[in-house]
């Protein structure tokens, strides 16, 4: 019976990916879903540890949600969504998605493996991406804690356990340019450690999520050093699966948009996706900063919210291109796959 579902999901998805490229309606099939601002590192790039996280959404709302809301893919993220007690049965409750992605500092290796087990069971497909942003000094000092070991072991612990799990390296004007050393960093203490492990992102500011505006500055320095890590990936990720192809499509714009600072392909962002705070605030996307609803106002009904005259305005925003115009892969990674026509040419 499981079986049967996976693959249900996977023709599921298809379609709804196939949908987004011909329809122009607003049905989110994939979630960013912040589960909790709590967190135990102390970031120099992001302010989510300082944000309050007193009135959190509790388990029976979640389940609420996810009981007249189904979603195909699922990104948790935090804060740490690990300090979440409940972060196994919000899962569960997510009714068998195609692909959930969480992503940890590794900080609770034990924790983080013991759950992790269970929960891909709740999934067709789960995905781990541990968070590393350099060698064990420029990672320890960009996250506030001494850190680094801690993530490496996660790392090693997901891997023995075949666990699918990816390294996420952001770079920032602290780091930018250090891939390839941070590969090797890794490497040196997990030998079965591959090029197809690595995943790339770079510095972005928001109001909505990371509370970081004007928070660092963007040199010329920082830029160079962002190509050199593209570069680097896209030399050595080179397989043929879906993701590294999405990726290596991703990775190759990141020059156009540093060059125009827009978004090199229209946003699909609402049609495709949407994002969720641990409040229950439901918001286009991590980067614009607005508030198409709260779940606690519609009995945990997404409808009400996406059709609403401010979501379908929001929507004509972002399809006209008046939204803060970003590249980050939460949001990139459903945005290419919603303008397929423009690779299959």
């Amino acid at each position: 019976m499981v079986f049967v579902k996976d693959v249900f999901n996977y023709f599921e998805l298809s379609f709804r990916v196939l949908k987004s490229n011909m329809a122009n309606s607003i049905d989110p099939y994939k979630l960013t879903f912040a589960v909790t601002y709590k967190c135990n590192s102390r970031c120099k790039m992001c302010n989510i540890w300082k944000r309050s996280s007193s009135n959190e959404l509790e388990l029976w709302e979640i389940e609420a949600f996810f009981e007249g809301n189904r979603f195909l893919w699922i990104n948790l993220t935090g804060g740490e969504p690990f300090l979440r007690e409940d972060l196994v049965e919000i899962v569960r409750y997510a009714r068998r998605p195609f692909l959930v992605n969480i992503t940890t500092n590794g900080f609770l290796t034990e924790r983080i493996v013991e759950l992790v087990k269970i929960m891909k069971r709740y999934a067709t497909r789960f995905i781990v991406t541990v968070s590393i942003d350099g060698p064990r000094e420029i990672h320890d000092y960009l996250r506030g804690v001494r850190i680094w070991d801690k993530a490496i072991e996660t790392l090693r612990a997901l891997m023995e356990n075949k666990i699918e799990c990816y390294v996420g390296y952001t770079a920032t004007p602290f780091n930018a340019g250090k891939l390839r050393e941070t590969y090797l960093s890794i490497k040196k203490e997990i030998e079965d450690f591959g090029f197809s492990q690595l995943h790339l992102n770079f510095y972005h500011e928001s109001e909505v999520y990371y509370k970081n505006v004007g928070q660092m500055a963007l040199t010329q320095d920082f830029y160079r050093g962002l190509m050199r890590d593209v570069c680097f990936l896209l030399r050595h990720r080179n397989q043929l699966d879906p993701i590294t192809i999405l990726e290596r499509l991703y990775l190759s714009l990141i020059p156009n948009f540093l060059q125009t600072r827009r978004m090199p392909v229209p946003c699909k962002v609402l049609k495709t996706s949407i994002f969720l705070d641990p409040f229950g605030n439901v918001f286009p996307c991590t980067t614009m900063n607005v508030v198409l609803g709260n779940l606690r106002k519609t009995n945990y009904e997404l409808a009400p919210i996406i059709s609403s005259l401010e979501a379908r305005r929001t929507s004509k925003l972002i399809s006209s291109g008046n939204c803060p115009q970003c590249w980050t892969p939460c949001e990139a990674y459903q945005t290419l796959l919603g303008n397929l026509k423009r690779w299959l040419r």
